[in-house]
């Protein structure tokens, strides 16, 4: 079992919680609805954070810059998981992980710009954002994070 820290477990929950989230939102575009300004944003988030994978990229791979992104650690234990979700995209063969993530970063700044996806793209990124947020979900349950709230402070004891 490994210990994390509580920025660590934070992050989990925010990024199991916005890959769920996203993921919703491919399947209506899917469907080919039109997306909200909320759903937009959303999808603007989940740009940034491609781009924090990249940054992590750049750092594992001793790279110094990559259109203009820096080296990070600043999502280093979720871009574990995220390197397992890539797997199951079936778009690896490419071994160069940071345009891997370039080329997802790419086509939701294509969903950002209101421009229509194929079918297979949409299938790709909906695998990976399906594929982190259960690696992502699994993880808090696994390490029973879900049983971290305190305990009820109950009448009488504030009474006594």
């Amino acid at each position: 079992m490994t210990a994390f820290n509580f920025q660590e477990k934070s992050d989990v929950f925010k990024y199991a919680l916005l890959t769920t989230k996203i993921s919703s939102i491919i399947a209506k575009v899917e469907k080919k609805q039109f997306l909200n300004d909320t759903e937009i944003k959303t999808i603007q988030r989940g740009a940034e954070f491609l781009k924090k994978l990249i940054k992590g990229s750049l750092l594992i791979n001793r790279k110094s810059d990559h259109n203009g992104l820096r080296p990070s650690q600043e999502v280093l234990l979720t871009y574990a998981y995220a390197l397992s979700a890539l797997k199951e995209t079936n778009i690896t063969e490419n071994s160069d992980i940071i345009k891997l993530f370039d080329t997802l970063l790419k086509m939701m700044n294509e969903l950002i710009n209101k421009k229509t996806l194929s079918n297979e793209q949409l299938i790709i990124i909906k695998k990976f954002f399906d594929s982190l947020s259960t690696l992502l979900s699994d993880e808090a349950q696994k390490e029973k994070w879900f049983d971290l709230a305190p305990e009820p402070i109950y009448r009488s004891a504030i009474h006594s």
